[in-house]
Order: C-alpha cells, then structure tokens, then sequence
C-alpha cells in the first residue's frame, strides 16, 4: 500500500520551473513525431515545424492544476522545415513541396513523382528525449509560424484520403494491456487526427468552451479578439492574417495516452489504473487525472516559446550511395572528330618598294 501511494505521489510533483533564463530542459516526444514533412500529404507546411511534448519526468499524472506546465509546443529545427512548393493543388499527385535548400517533391507520399527531398536521417519517435531551450523571440498565435498554406476549411475526416489524418504508416501503436488504446479502433482513430484546429473566435485557452486560467504566461498567449482586428489595447495592433490559414495546435486524451503508456513499460500497470480509475487507495490522491474530466477536449497552445537545441544532430542528408543507371543503344554513343593531317598551302605576296 504504501508503495503504491508513493508511486501516485510522484505522479503529483510540481513540474520543472520554466522561468529561469538560459536554461535547458529535458522533454520527451508526446506527438507530431516523425518526418511528417514527407510522410503527410496535407498540412506538411506548418506540420514539420513543431513537436508537442511533455517536460520530464514523464511520470507524473497530469491534473488540473499542473498539466499546463507540463506539456508545450516546441520549435522543430528550421532547416528541418517543409513549405508548399508552388501553390496548393486540386488533385494531390500535382502538390510540390521544397526544403530549406530549394529541393523539391512531387506527388503523393511514398508515390513521389519528383522525390529529391532527403529524408531526416534519424526522424522524431514517440517518447524520444530532447533538450529544449526558450526561442530568443516567442511565436504568437498571428505569427506564420501557426500558417499553412492549407485552408482550414478543407480539413475533413468525410473525404478519402481524410484531409485532417496522418498517414497511417507515421502512427505508433502502444502496448497490450487493460488500456490499451489500439484495441479500440474507435479511440484509436483519435490518435490519427492532426494536432490541428481552425482559428477561434479569441485565440485564449479553452476546454470545452471554457477559459481555463493558467500561471504560465509565456506558454499561453494573452487573449486577443481577432474580429476586426482589434488586438489587445495594451499593445500594438495585431498583424493582419487569414483566418482560414492561422492554426491553433493541440493535444488530444488519446494521443497522449499512447504515449504516457509506452513512456515507462515498468509502469504499465499502474499508468492503466489511472486510465481506468481503478487504482489502489484512490482517496490518498488529491487530484485526478486530467482528461478524465475533460475527455473529449484537447490542451490547446497559443504559443510557441521553447526549441529543440538538436543534440540529436538532425538532419536532411542526401544519399549518394545509389546513383542512375542510364541505359542507351551503343549506336547512340557520340563518335568523337578525328584530326585529319593535310598540307599547309604558304604562297607569300610581294609589294615592289619603288625609289626615286
């Protein structure tokens, strides 16, 4: 019993203090892992520039009053990045799309037409440690940073493929077990939506429509009313921006659950309990689990304030190891120019000096 309680108790620490300067931390991936650049064929763009993670250690219960300093939005390495290349097109086999070095992709993913993208050479995987630090600047919810090309009014799980899914080959499955989320292809299913929300009425924090207050400023942004651009009185008008193009980002129950729940294997046990509500001497708790009160809302980020610091060394590395085989009828080769030896033709001219 008292093990037990101990074990819950960790899960209630206070989170890691961000407010200190010129510090580093250390997170684990929660979601948008992967080369999603690539492996997406909607909303590449502003998909391959953040991850969503949650600061260590990764055991903690998240609850009420500390989830919010627990997970963020994190700035992935720019030269990672991957823009819309030439518009967005009607039919998807006609998308392009470029890296930060002008190479492009054609096509569909896994299908390319035109594939001269390198891929990441060790790419984002569910539960992986990063370093992170604070950005010199904070992304606002206006910033392109939030942008995509895409319009938000396009995002649709009706159409097939559906536009507002990963590609299935990017998911990770958790583990066996009494909560297992992959053994219910309905809650599955939410773990394959994009991070993505259209832009709201107010860019503030809300679950289910309510104003959640939160101590960490720097995380969520203040409230700004978008209609007719009015910005908060107390600072500078907010940049103009296309609604339909401005995300905001967030976290689902079932993607963090998978997770939280390959996160620590020697724990399994007891993250499921939590899940279920079934664990042992739950009145010594003095929270409960977040999501278990909010099941069907998403932690909703206004801003982007923390980047990778890239110890992983990531990178797009071109391969070298394979090159074309071109194929051509030996008759087709050129025939290089013999110099032909001829006579030289000298055959002077003379002018007549006359003297008088």
């Amino acid at each position: 019993m008292a093990n037990t309680i101990k074990a819950i108790s960790q899960r209630l620490k206070k989170p890691q203090d961000l407010s200190k300067e010129g510090e580093t931390w250390t997170a684990r991936v929660v979601a948008n892992y992967g080369d999603v650049g690539l492996t997406n064929s909607y909303y590449f763009d502003i998909l391959s520039r953040f991850l969503i993670v949650m600061i260590e250690p990764s055991s903690r219960m998240p609850t009420v009053n500390h989830w919010p300093q627990m997970f963020y939005l994190v700035q992935r390495p720019a030269h990672l990045w991957i823009s819309v290349d030439s518009g967005v097109q009607t039919n998807i086999t006609d998308q392009r799309r470029s890296d930060t070095l002008g190479n492009v992709n054609q096509g569909v993913p896994g299908a390319y037409s035109w594939d001269n993208i390198p891929q990441i050479n060790r790419p984002y995987v569910v539960g992986e440690r990063i370093k992170v630090k604070k950005l010199s600047s904070p992304h606002f919810f206006y910033d392109s940073f939030f942008k995509s090309e895409f319009d938000s009014s396009k995002m649709s799980s009706t159409v097939v493929p559906a536009t507002n899914t990963y590609n299935t080959s990017f998911l990770s499955s958790d583990p066996a077990g009494t909560a297992s989320i992959s053994a219910s292809p309905t809650k599955y299913a939410n773990v394959a939506i994009l991070p993505l929300y259209s832009h709201d009425a107010s860019r503030t924090f809300k679950i289910n429509g309510n104003l959640i207050s939160s101590s960490s400023a720097l995380q969520w942004a203040p409230t700004y009313a978008i209609k007719n651009n009015a910005g908060n009185p107390t600072v500078a008008a907010v940049p103009t921006f296309t609604a339909a193009n401005q995300f905001a980002v967030g976290l689902n129950k079932e993607t963090f659950e998978v997770f939280w729940r390959q996160s620590d294997p020697a724990s399994l046990a007891k993250i499921d309990s939590i899940l279920l509500d079934t664990f042992v001497n739950r009145a010594n708790v003095l929270k409960d689990y977040f999501w278990k009160g909010y099941p069907d809302s998403s932690a909703m980020f206004n801003c982007c304030f923390l980047e990778d610091m890239n110890s992983d060394n990531k990178n797009r590395e071109p391969v070298n190891d394979c090159m074309p085989l071109i194929v051509t009828n030996p008759a087709t080769y050129p025939t290089p120019r013999v110099r032909q030896a001829g006579s030289i033709l000298y055959n002077p001219t003379y002018s007549t000096v006359v003297t008088t």
